[in-house]
C-alpha cells in the first residue's frame, strides 16, 4: 500500500503572513491564476481582459485494473514511480483497483493523467474503467441528491418539478428500471438542482468509460468490433 502524504501545519501570525503574501506573491502552485485574451473596446482600442482560471482541486476516484494476478512490492513500486504517489492499490473480489486522490484543474484531467500513468508503468497493466456505474436506480438518484425517494418519484411522474424527467434507459419492462445518470444529470442541471460542474463531471466520467470499454472490446474481439464499427460508423 502506498502511504498517503501528510501535510504539517504550523501556527503563524496572521498579520505577518498576510503582509508576506502581499509583498511576495506565491509562484508555481497557487489557489487561482489569471489568464487573459485580447479584446477590442468601443473606440477600437485593444486591451487585455482578465478572466479567472479554475483553481485545481482534489478529486477522488478509483480505476479498475487488469493484468496482474497479485499485488507485489515490485508492482507497487512500478506504479508509484510512474507518477502515482497519490494512489492506494487494493484487490477485492478478484479485481485489482487503484484509488486516487489527485489534484488537477478538472476531473477529466485527473482521471486521464492517472490512466496514462498506469499504462506507462511498464507492467502491462490495462485500465478497464473508472469504478462508476452510469446506470442507476431511483434510490441511487435520491442518494446522490440527498433527497427522498418519494420526491424523486414525483419528479419522474411530473407531480413535482418542471416535468420532462428522462425515462429509464435499461430494464424498462422490469419492475426495477435503471436510469442513465448522464441524462438525469442534464435534467437536474437544466433545472438548477445540481451544479454545472457536477453535470460536467458526470459527462466526463461517462465518456472516459465509453472509450475504455471500446478499447477493451478492440482488444478481446478486434475483428467483431471492427465489423460493427464499419457498419455503424463507416469511415472510422
Amino acid at each position: 500500500m502506498f502511504a498517503r502524504r501528510v501535510h504539517h501545519f504550523g501556527l503563524v501570525d496572521s498579520a505577518r503572513a498576510r503582509e508576506s503574501r502581499e509583498a511576495h506573491p506565491p509562484r508555481g502552485r497557487s489557489v487561482s491564476s489569471w489568464q487573459g485574451r485580447l479584446e477590442r473596446g468601443p473606440r477600437g482600442e485593444i486591451f487585455m481582459s482578465k478572466s479567472k482560471k479554475k483553481a485545481p482541486k482534489e478529486y477522488d476516484f478509483t480505476l479498475l485494473i487488469e493484468g496482474a494476478s497479485a499485488i507485489t512490492p515490485e508492482l507497487e513500486n512500478a506504479i508509484f514511480e510512474a507518477g502515482c504517489d497519490d494512489a492506494t492499490i487494493g484487490r477485492r473480489h478478484g479485481r485489482m483497483y487503484v484509488t486516487f486522490s489527485r489534484t488537477a484543474p478538472s476531473l477529466r484531467e485527473a482521471i486521464l493523467s492517472a490512466i496514462l500513468a498506469i499504462h506507462g508503468c511498464g507492467k502491462t497493466l490495462r485500465v478497464l474503467r473508472v469504478d462508476v456505474c452510469g446506470l442507476i436506480t431511483q434510490a441511487e438518484i435520491a442518494r446522490k441528491l440527498g433527497r427522498s425517494r418519494q420526491l424523486i418519484h414525483q419528479y419522474m411522474t411530473g407531480h413535482r418539478g418542471p416535468g420532462g424527467f428522462p425515462p429509464p434507459a435499461c430494464n424498462v419492462a422490469d419492475k426495477a428500471p435503471l436510469w442513465n445518470w448522464c441524462e438525469v444529470a442534464q435534467w437536474l442541471a437544466r433545472n438548477e438542482l445540481i451544479s454545472r460542474e457536477a453535470l460536467q463531471e458526470a459527462q466526463e466520467t461517462a465518456v472516459v468509460n465509453s472509450v475504455l470499454d471500446l478499447e477493451y472490446q478492440r482488444w478481446v474481439a478486434p475483428e467483431l468490433t471492427q465489423q460493427v464499427m464499419n457498419s455503424l460508423c463507416p469511415g472510422t
